[in-house]
């Protein structure tokens, strides 16, 4: 029973919990027998190596606990650019895709297609001033105050003249109101009689409105942003 109650005194000792009248206890008993004293010794030697290997376990556990943990923020890290990369470059694409596809563009790439071709003025000062307005309107962005410049200019016996100011009158309402059905019909009537370099300009804005890409991606989009300038359409 003695024996038991030492032994318990030194396990407080060792964790610390020991109270200052079993110290005392403790320490008078050391001093009396020599041999408990050199268990005691033993055993504080004992659970210092114990308390080290404790400490190295936690710490390799923890250095684990924090490699991996770097790792799943790593991953998520990158998860998270790669999507966030991956949404930007959609949406430049979509945007891009927009712009290039809008009726306002398609038609301005055409008009400055065929305008290279050709340095048009008219028969006379008054046509030749409406020619330029309605060009610099058009370049402006001016759709429809370039398409009333244009229908103002009579019909001329010149093919050219006349050929180039239906087309730019086509070009102004494909401007404002997109590829409508009654737009589509009015240049395959144009495509039949024009001349190049219109004819191949029309052939290819009408392919283009047939391309997969354009009816599957964009052709509900389209339609919808001109429904609101239909109106201004003459």
């Amino acid at each position: 029973m003695k024996h038991r109650l030492f032994e318990e005194l030194v396990d407080s000792y060792l964790l610390g919990q020991i109270s200052p009248e079993n110290k005392k206890l403790l320490l008078d008993q050391m001093e009396a027998d020599p041999d408990f004293a050199r268990h005691v010794k033993e055993s504080e030697e004992a659970f210092r190596v114990l308390q080290l290997a404790r400490q190295r376990e936690l710490r390799r556990k923890l250095k684990a606990w924090d490699a991996a943990d770097m790792r799943r923020s790593g991953r998520k890290k990158k998860t998270l650019l790669i999507l966030l990369i991956t949404i930007l470059l959609g949406f430049a694409s979509w945007c891009w895709l927009t712009y290039h596809y809008s009726p306002a563009n398609l038609s301005r790439q055409s008009f400055h297609a065929v305008q290279n071709h050709f340095r048009i003025s008219g028969e006379n000062q008054m046509e030749a001033e409406k020619w330029k307005e309605g060009m610099q309107a058009f370049e402006n962005e001016e759709y429809e105050n370039a398409m009333i410049h244009f229908l103002s200019l009579p019909e001329s016996d010149d093919a050219v003249l006349k050929n180039y100011r239906n087309w730019s009158i086509l070009l102004c309402q494909l401007a404002l109101g997109g590829p409508q059905s009654e737009w589509v019909e009015r240049m395959k009537e144009f495509l039949k009689q024009a001349p190049e370099p219109f004819r191949s300009e029309a052939e290819r804005l009408l392919k283009t409105f047939k391309s997969p890409l354009y009816i599957f991606f964009f052709h509900g989009v389209l339609k919808e942003s001109v429904t609101s300038v239909q109106p201004k359409i003459i």
